[in-house]
């Protein structure tokens, strides 16, 4: 279990001083981080305890309360090793998520199929939950990017 948890939904004009304060009730805070995107503040932050005990009644008592108008919702912090985050240069690898692709696939699933006919250089293949494209050509892409899919490898 983590020491920090990811507070989200954070008022803008809050400071980590104040922060800092609110949340060492209940434990030791040893750092609070507000993220921002260049200037513009991106309403979540990261606050480190001392240990995990302490970020767990953290979590349980924060967790959907209210600060300044706003409903936090509080949840431990993933660290980078996780596999459930997305690799840090996600744009340059091959499989791209999409929600649905089961769903999404009954329907379509004919006209895939005339695409693959009809464009014999780019192989089309279907999966259970995947559709793997050749490299080579990716226009199929502009139909399958603004469906509801799960995911799309690309070879």
């Amino acid at each position: 279990m983590t020491s920090r948890i990811i507070v989200k939904n954070i008022p803008t004009n809050i400071d980590e001083k104040k922060l800092k304060e609110i949340f060492s009730k209940q434990g030791v805070v040893t750092d609070v981080k507000i993220c921002f995107k260049g200037q513009k503040h991106r309403r979540f932050c990261f606050i480190g305890y001392k240990n995990s005990q302490d970020a767990q009644n953290a979590l349980i008592y924060f967790n959907n309360t209210y600060l300044q108008m706003n409903k936090l919702s509080v949840q431990f912090a993933k660290t980078l090793d996780d596999p459930d985050l997305p690799k840090t240069w996600s744009k340059y690898t091959n499989v791209y998520y999409i929600q649905n692709f089961q769903n999404y696939i009954k329907f379509r699933n004919k006209q895939i199929i005339k695409m693959k006919n009809k464009n014999n250089q780019s192989k089309i293949k279907i999966q259970k939950n995947k559709i793997m494209i050749n490299k080579k050509n990716l226009t199929h892409l502009k139909f399958l990017r603004n469906k509801n899919f799960k995911n799309i490898q690309i070879q």
